[in-house]
């Protein structure tokens, strides 16, 4: 299983030859994840409170978010790889109750591990098993829905002599893909995968090779038939090469293109056209940007407008006329999505990065059979105890529509398993004898959860 590289050499009668080019072939694990949408929408979430980007409740995170990374888990030390995480403002069991009720209303919640002060540097076996033992224990515990991998630093710097991607010899590396593998082949088809490489470490192995360029080729290679999808950090890197050879600087939708069709069309790595690092799938492939300019002090913060630009190029071939040509004139339509650092900064930006790119994405399926929309048509909201659910269904189907608390628990049951025709439907919302605060409304269409909306009571 995995993406081969192949060549067809044609020989006329005299015996000479010419070599088609190359093409890349999948074999297996191609299908994705089918508990995510087609493109998403991620945010790192903090655990921590900051002054100019404070801590917020879980649940108060926009349903927009598709996915949410909490950030993060880190081992005990420097030379203890046993991971550890605990919520900073709520205990353990509130914790876990606000990820069971943000996941009921549709929304994956993953742990990250890493960050940028936290290396993760699996030297032996020991660190390897302290790592899969006590990451298995968190996911477990908490119930989270995937693992993200943030690791930065020296975490993936490569060793004086390690020259292959597709062998590393590593230590660290190759106990950091084999742990994760474990991870993955024991959590099973569900278990969501994804990564957040600085572009130094990703696409920074075009050019170089070694130390820290390209540290995370390895990583990406040797979990590409396990992991979901990857959003590198476009943001705090500078310029790079892009795979035309020329140099686009970040903060620029060319930049953006650029360095996301270097993962889509694959590369030289090192520049060696022997060692080419193969493209990853179209739906593995998303962008990460800072929710605004503080987030990312040494700069890649890009504007709403620039970065439809930019998915109109990449996904649709739609050019906005900037220096880069998009080497696959038609584009890719099943470019994953964006992501950014962060959740909390984005609320400190009036939610500029979710409330353009979450509408940007659902226009993308609107029609389609996922397009069930649900409003609150009736106020008041917050109400005193009672409302009306508007939904509004695109094509008929079986619909579940059920109301959650806080805890995750089902306090009301609008209709199971229901034949909803096409069109305009009301349901009648009573809490009346609930206590005051967030409930969350659900629809469950043909077995999957595709839309939710928060009610307020008090």
């Amino acid at each position: 299983m995995g993406q081969y590289q192949l060549t067809a050499i044609a020989t006329d009668n005299e015996g000479k030859t010419t070599t088609s080019a190359t093409v890349w072939i999948q074999v297996g694990n191609s299908t994705p994840n089918p508990a995510l949408p087609k493109h998403l929408v991620v945010g790192y979430w903090h655990n921590w409170n900051l002054w100019s980007a404070p801590y917020m409740p879980l649940q108060e995170v926009p349903v927009g978010y598709n996915v949410i990374c909490v950030a993060f888990a880190i081992p005990v030390s420097h030379t203890d790889m046993t991971m550890t995480f605990a919520p900073a403002q709520v205990s353990k069991a509130a914790f876990i109750a606000d990820i069971k009720a943000t996941q009921q209303r549709g929304t994956k919640v993953l742990i990250s591990i890493g960050g940028a002060t936290a290396p993760i540097e699996l030297n032996t076996d020991a660190d390897r098993q302290k790592f899969i033992t006590s990451m298995r224990a968190i996911i477990t515990e908490y119930g989270f829905d995937g693992m993200d991998i943030d690791v930065e630093g020296s975490s993936v710097i490569l060793d004086a002599g390690d020259t292959d991607f597709t062998n590393p010899t590593t230590p660290k590396v190759k106990n950091l893909i084999s742990a994760t593998r474990t991870l993955c082949n024991e959590f099973g088809d569900d278990f969501i995968l994804s990564a957040a490489p600085e572009v130094q470490y990703l696409q920074g192995g075009f050019a170089n090779y070694g130390g820290a360029f390209g540290g995370y080729l390895p990583v990406i290679h040797g979990l590409r038939d396990k992991l979901t999808y990857v959003h590198p950090q476009l943001y705090n890197t500078g310029t790079q090469f892009g795979p035309d050879n020329q140099i686009y600087a970040q903060s620029t939708a060319d930049f953006a293109v650029a360095m996301s069709e270097m993962l889509l069309r694959g590369f030289p790595v090192g520049r060696n056209t022997n060692a080419m690092f193969p493209p990853l799938r179209q739906d593995q492939v998303a962008i990460g940007l800072p929710a605004k300019p503080e987030a990312a002090p040494a700069g890649g913060y890009l504007a709403p407008a620039k970065v439809h630009q930019a998915l109109d190029y990449l996904m649709k071939g739609t050019s906005f006329g900037g220096r880069y040509t998009l080497q696959n004139a038609s584009g890719y339509p099943d470019f994953r999505g964006v992501m950014t650092w962060s959740v909390n900064w984005d609320k400190t930006n009036a939610y500029e990065f979710v409330n353009n790119h979450a509408p940007y994405f659902n226009s993308k399926t609107k029609g389609s059979k996922k397009a069930t929309t649900l409003q609150l048509k009736s106020y008041p909201n917050p109400m005193k105890s009672a409302t009306t659910l508007s939904v509004n269904t695109h094509y008929a189907s079986n619909t579940t529509i059920l109301v959650f608390n806080r805890q995750g628990n089902v306090v009301k049951q609008l209709c199971q398993n229901k034949q909803l025709a096409k069109g305009q439907h009301s349901f009648y919302i009573n809490l009346e004898g609930l206590p005051d605060g967030v409930y969350y409304c659900t629809a469950i269409q043909e077995g999957k959860t595709v839309q939710s909306v928060k009610i307020i009571k008090k």
